[in-house]
């Protein structure tokens, strides 16, 4: 694979934070050597007087803890939403015939059901919202 000036632009952030491997810090610096723009460009980033990124002590287990609440949640919400959907259809044979239970004996019970499964359903699409939220930011 040969490296290019797009993957060493996105190598950078890496390189500037001294987290890149020896090989990864080598072939930038090559770059570097190479490219009057992109060696100014990582002048004027070294130049920058950026303050430190402090993380309060908790932060990461909070934050995967919550990863974890919300996953849990969207999974039950889905589950519920998904039996209260079809409940109201489930149906039994009897003579060869297929007989709808709750939609003959009891429909407002299957009304119920269904009015159930639509709040299930949007209480997990809002979760999903809120955890692409937690994990983008």
């Amino acid at each position: 694979m040969t490296i290019n000036k797009a993957i060493v632009r996105d190598l950078l952030p890496v390189y500037l934070a001294g987290e890149a491997s020896q090989d990864t810090r080598l072939a930038v610096e090559e770059w570097l050597r190479q490219d009057p723009e992109l060696r100014e460009t990582v002048d004027r980033a070294r130049g920058l007087d950026l303050p430190p990124v402090v993380i309060s002590p908790g932060l990461e287990k909070r934050s995967l803890m919550t990863t974890q609440s919300l996953l849990r949640r969207k999974s039950w919400l889905m589950g519920g939403a998904i039996f209260t959907s079809f409940l109201p259809a489930s149906f039994v044979v009897v003579d060869s015939k297929m007989v709808f239970l709750m939609l003959r004996d009891q429909p407002v019970l299957a009304i119920i059901a269904w009015v159930l499964a639509a709040l299930l359903w949007v209480l997990f699409f809002r979760t999903s919202r809120k955890l692409k939220v937690t994990l983008l930011s």
